[in-house]
């Protein structure tokens, strides 16, 4: 069996695990049935992406990672662990400084599935990238689709445990 074919099998053997472990509470395209309290933390767990984003920080994006998370972009192999997750938000935001350029993301769920210790985010992402006046370049508009697990850790706070994520059109973003 190609490598390949494996990092497949096991991308969607672990989504399928986490999901194993969630009960029927779900909600769809509105996120006010989640218990207020938990409904903030993820809300600032996306805001601290988002301020990521602001400041080209991958530390501090990859701080919302548990230390062996699982990150699953387009065609690329399985990957897991900070550094790997650190290493491919770095190369990203090195990109953005080096061209002057401001990034901002934005968050569209879609569908929600929450536990005591589980969520399953099934969602959009819209990144708008700005480029400094002189430069004369436009500015531009990227999305994609994704689905994450965060787990609550010991101390409260929710990581993400699974992010797996592939381009779609930037049409799609807010019509969840």
């Amino acid at each position: 069996m190609g490598d390949n074919i494996k990092s497949g099998i096991i991308g969607i053997l672990l989504v399928l695990f986490a999901i194993s472990f969630l009960t029927d509470f779900k909600i769809s395209g509105s996120k006010t049935t989640v218990t207020p309290g938990i409904e903030t933390q993820l809300t600032e767990v996306y805001g601290q992406f988002s301020e990521a984003y602001d400041k080209l920080d991958a530390d501090m994006v990859t701080g919302l990672y548990e230390e062996d998370a699982y990150y699953l972009s387009g065609e690329e192999e399985i990957k897991q662990g900070h550094k790997v997750i650190r290493s491919n938000f770095d190369r990203y935001f090195t990109w953005a400084k080096g061209e002057g350029a401001h990034l901002n993301i934005e968050f569209d769920i879609v569908d929600r599935t929450v536990t005591e210790s589980l969520v399953v985010d099934v969602a959009y992402y819209l990144i708008t990238t700005t480029f400094p006046e002189a430069s004369e370049r436009e500015v531009t508009k990227s999305a994609g689709k994704f689905i994450t697990v965060l787990r609550k850790q010991e101390n409260g706070e929710w990581k993400f445990k699974i992010d797996g994520y592939n381009p779609a059109p930037v049409g799609a973003f807010g019509k969840g």
